[in-house]
C-alpha cells in the first residue's frame, strides 16, 4: 500500500441541530448520498451521524489521494459514497477518557462505504462511538495490515495535540522498529513522514484530530 487516510470527528465539537439543515448537509452530501439514508441503509443511525461519517470518509479518503495528488483540493461533493454496509448491531458504546490500539481493522463492527472519485475506487472503515466517528481509508476492502489508535486528549489546543498524537504512534511502531531511533517529520506537502535517523521509511501514515480526540493509521506491512 502507498499511501493511507484517517479522520477523526469529535461529535460533541459538533452542532447536530446545524448538520440536519439542509443548506449545511448539501455542502457535503450528494442527492445520491442522501438517498442512501432514505432507504434506510442504516436505519438506526441518526441522520447528524450520517452527515459526520460521511465527512469523515470524504477526508480520510482525500488524505489517501493527497499523498499521490499534492495539488488536489478537497472538495466533498466530488468524493461519492456509493455504498454503505452498516453492523448487523446497532449498539454504541461510550468512548470516554479511554484509548484503543489494534494491529487489524479487518474484524466486525465497522461501517464500510465504497468511494468514487473520478474513475478512482478507494473503501473506507468507521468505527462510531457516543462521542467520536474513526475512519481510515485505502485501497481494498480488507484493512488487514493497518493498524490505528484513538486516545482521548484533555487538552484541545493544537501544537499540544500534535505533538501528543506523534508520541502516541512513535511509541506504537518502537516495537516495529526496536532499537532504532525513530522521529517523525512533516512532507512538504503536509503529510507525515517517519524517519530512521535521517532515512526516510516506507511506511505510510496518517494522523487527525478534532475536539478531545487525536488518532493515528499507519501501513504496518
Amino acid at each position: 500500500m502507498i499511501s493511507i487516510g484517517n479522520d477523526i470527528i469529535a461529535l460533541r465539537s459538533t452542532d447536530p441541530r446545524r448538520t440536519i439543515q439542509e443548506r449545511f448537509w448539501l455542502k457535503i452530501l450528494s442527492e445520491t448520498e442522501k438517498d442512501l439514508y432514505d432507504q434506510k441503509v442504516c436505519a438506526f443511525m441518526p441522520f447528524n451521524s450520517f452527515v459526520w461519517m460521511l465527512w469523515s470518509v470524504k477526508e480520510s479518503v482525500f488524505k489517501y489521494q493527497n499523498r499521490q495528488y499534492p495539488d488536489l483540493l478537497f472538495s466533498p461533493r466530488k468524493i461519492i459514497i456509493q455504498s454503505i454496509d452498516c453492523p448487523k448491531y446497532s449498539y454504541v458504546t461510550k468512548f470516554g477518557t479511554a484509548q484503543y490500539e489494534q494491529d487489524s481493522l479487518s474484524v466486525g463492527g465497522f461501517f464500510n462505504c465504497t468511494a468514487h472519485v473520478g474513475s478512482a475506487i478507494l473503501y473506507s472503515r468507521s468505527k462510531i462511538y457516543e462521542d467520536l466517528i474513526f475512519t481510515v481509508a485505502g485501497p481494498d476492502g480488507k484493512f488487514e495490515n493497518i493498524s490505528s489508535g484513538v486516545k482521548f486528549m484533555p487538552n484541545t489546543g493544537y501544537e499540544e495535540q500534535s505533538k501528543e498524537v506523534r508520541s502516541f504512534v512513535l511509541n506504537r511502531l518502537v516495537s516495529a522498529f526496536p532499537g532504532h531511533d525513530l522521529t517523525i517529520k512533516k512532507s512538504a506537502i503536509g503529510y507525515p513522514v517517519l524517519l530512521i535517523g535521517s532515512q526516510e521509511m516506507n511506511v505510510p501514515l496518517s494522523f487527525s484530530h478534532h475536539g478531545h480526540f487525536v488518532a493515528y493509521s499507519f501501513v504496518c506491512g
